[in-house]
This record gives C-alpha cells, sequence and structure tokens, in this order.
C-alpha cells in the first residue's frame, strides 16, 4: 500500500483504505518488537514525512516514553 492523499492505496488493483496503517502496525508489533519510533513506523510503511506519521500514530492510545528523536510508541499493557 502507498500513502496517496490522506488514504492508502494499492499500487497493483487500486484498492484505497484510509485505515490500512492499523493492520501494519498490528504486523509490526507482533512480527518486529513491542516498541515502535517514528522513523520506524516511517520505514516500515513508507511514509516519507515525519508529521504525518506523527500524526498517524498519535491517532492511537499507545504509552509514548522519551521525546523528540528518542520517543517510542508501545501498545498499553493489560493487568
Amino acid at each position: 500500500m502507498e500513502r496517496i492523499k490522506k488514504s492508502w492505496q494499492c499500487p497493483d488493483c487500486g484498492h484505497r483504505d484510509r485505515q490500512a496503517h492499523k493492520l501494519a502496525l498490528s504486523e509490526y508489533f507482533s512480527l518486529i518488537d513491542e516498541h515502535i519510533t517514528n522513523q520506524a513506523f516511517r520505514e516500515w510503511c513508507g511514509v516519507e514525512s515525519r508529521s504525518v506519521a506523527t500524526r498517524l500514530l498519535t491517532q492511537f492510545d499507545f504509552e509514548i516514553s522519551g521525546e523528540s528523536k528518542a520517543r517510542k510508541y508501545s501498545l498499553k499493557k493489560r493487568v
């Protein structure tokens, strides 16, 4: 999927989805690590803009640690 005008679009079939990054984050957390940084999210999802990545990441109820470039987003631990 490629990010095109506030949406994600499949380059093969043209299908568009505004929430495709949710599935991508779910896959990242299950396959790679329990934390993600803005840079890792941009590399994983192919997003070029740091501000777009921040906006997409802040849509979720993540635990946030660190500031600026050292910020990490993690799934909240269930008790």
